[in-house]
């Protein structure tokens, strides 16, 4: 009984070993593949940030690139349709004619007024004149205008105003003794000279009713120096007539210093009134 008991024990624990044994394979096996599953999700977890990131990247280039390439298409087609734009004008401007030659208007000094002592008070006198020019485009009116204007100081006009004053009195010894100055009378010529823009052919599309509405104002502000005259007229016939002096050389003296006096505080009014409307700019005589 004790031999059977001693090699039973040794087999069993040998079998024992031996199912311990194969019973740790699988368990092992078990680990090995947790074990690798644990490793790949922690490459996992590392690896999708950095996929996610260069993606995002990607995504923010292309959106860049795609950005950068709708700026691109807009900066190429503003280009393109500035330079249709231009390219259209030029066409538009090139395909009128070129304006026959304006010729130079000439500016003589007005002429003095006839007045006589036997008609006294104040003769007024407006003279308007025009010299052609010719154009189809508003280019044209702005060169013709500069070559063929008036022109004062180096400087061109499209309109301008001159003047001629005249004054003639009796003297006339009062009951004292005194001289009295008399049937004063009082000539003003005023001279306007505008453009006349002679139209011939198609021309520019809406430019004659702008040149129209410059003309008007161009009208407007060379009224205005001929009213200056006129009040000037005004203030000489007043200033002169019934002027008493105790002689007659001294009143004719007296008058001459007034109506000097007057006549270039005229010029001073007209300078200033050129000034003060930039010569008409500002009632609106700019060129189309």
């Amino acid at each position: 009984m004790k031999k059977i008991t001693k090699k039973i024990a040794p087999q069993v624990k040998k079998n024992l070993i031996d199912s311990n044994t194969e019973n740790n394979k699988p368990i092992k096996s078990q680990r090995n593949i947790i074990a690798g599953c644990i490793i790949l999700l922690l490459i996992a977890i590392i690896a999708v940030p950095i996929i996610i990131y260069r993606a995002s990247n990607a995504i923010d280039n292309q959106a860049k690139i795609k950005t950068a390439l709708e700026k691109t298409k807009d900066v190429t087609d503003t280009a393109l349709e500035s330079t249709q734009d231009t390219t259209a004008e030029t066409a538009t401007y090139n395909s009128y004619p070129t304006p026959q030659d304006c010729s130079q208007v000439e500016i003589p000094s007005s002429s003095p007024l006839s007045i006589s002592v036997n008609d006294p008070g104040i003769k007024k006198n407006l003279g308007d004149h025009y010299y052609s020019i010719y154009a189809y485009t508003a280019e044209d009116l702005k060169n013709q205008v500069r070559s063929c204007g008036p022109k004062q100081d180096g400087s061109s006009y499209a309109g301008m105003a001159t003047s001629m004053f005249s004054w003639i009195f009796r003297y006339q010894y009062t009951p004292t003794g005194a001289c009295q100055i008399t049937d004063v009378a009082v000539g003003i010529n005023v001279d306007i000279y505008y453009p006349n823009w002679e139209i011939i052919g198609d021309v520019q599309p809406g430019l004659p009713e702008k040149w129209q509405a410059y003309m008007n104002a161009l009208t407007t502000h060379e009224h205005g120096h001929k009213q200056r005259h006129y009040d000037t007229a005004d203030r000489i016939f007043n200033s002169a007539n019934g002027l008493t002096a105790a002689t007659c050389e001294e009143a004719g003296n007296v008058v001459g210093a007034i109506v000097d006096n007057i006549i270039a505080e005229n010029r001073a009014d007209n300078i200033a009134y050129d000034e003060e409307t930039g010569h008409g700019a500002t009632q609106g005589a700019i060129m189309p």
